[in-house]
């Protein structure tokens, strides 16, 4: 399963003082907001399915339509679209016995990501991030680092790039450059570099 690393070279910085590394505008917002509405209709069907409501019948249609739509997740429109019907198999296949939202989106994001080939990552600001990192904290010549990273399973390098919106991906970066190194565990420093993104991938309603 091939996915395409995307290329931030070009984007545009729309918002009046944006700063040039962060900016307003993706290339992909539009490719992950349509996700973002496959992904809330997928979950406002199976809330009306489950109280056996058809949707013709609920007024306005699904309560948490309009949150959900304006919802930004730090997934990649491609992991979107593999995770929503993964995650609406797992509803129907479990019923009532279902695991929650979250253990089932681990399940998914696991079958997804071993089978995911992100293509060469090299290029990426997020990929570049990590080194730069690598090499400030931890004298890893960039070289190095850069050819360990293409080392990594498609599985591995996609869960740490390619599976993250460019807007997540530069949110990361800009954590990797910004924080301070370590003192012990760098590890743990890039990861938790990661968990805010981590943990809003999908969207849940509360």
């Amino acid at each position: 399963m091939r996915w395409s690393a995307p290329v931030l070279l070009g984007v545009a910085v729309l918002a009046l003082g944006a700063c040039p590394s962060r900016p307003a505008v993706y290339p992909d917002d539009d490719a992950v907001a349509l996700a973002q509405k496959e992904w809330c209709r997928m979950l406002g069907r199976m809330e009306l399915e489950r109280e056996s409501r058809p949707v013709h019948e609920v007024s306005g249609g699904w309560r948490h339509q309009a949150a959900c739509e304006a919802a930004r997740p730090s997934a990649s429109a491609d992991f979107l679209a593999r995770v929503t019907p993964c995650y609406e198999r797992h509803l129907r296949e479990g019923g009532d016995a279902a695991l929650d939202g979250q253990a089932i989106l681990a399940d998914c994001a696991e079958q997804i990501l071993v089978v995911a080939d992100p293509g060469d990552t090299s290029g990426l600001d997020l990929v570049q991030a990590r080194c730069e990192r690598a090499e400030r904290c931890e004298k890893v010549p960039l070289a190095d680092c850069l050819r360990t990273f293409a080392a990594l399973s498609g599985g591995q390098r996609a869960g740490l790039t390619t599976m993250y919106s460019l807007a997540a991906q530069s949110e990361i970066a800009a954590c990797l450059r910004d924080g301070a190194c370590a003192k012990k565990g760098e590890d743990a420093a890039r990861d938790a570099c990661y968990a805010p993104a981590r943990k809003r991938r999908v969207w849940f309603a509360l």
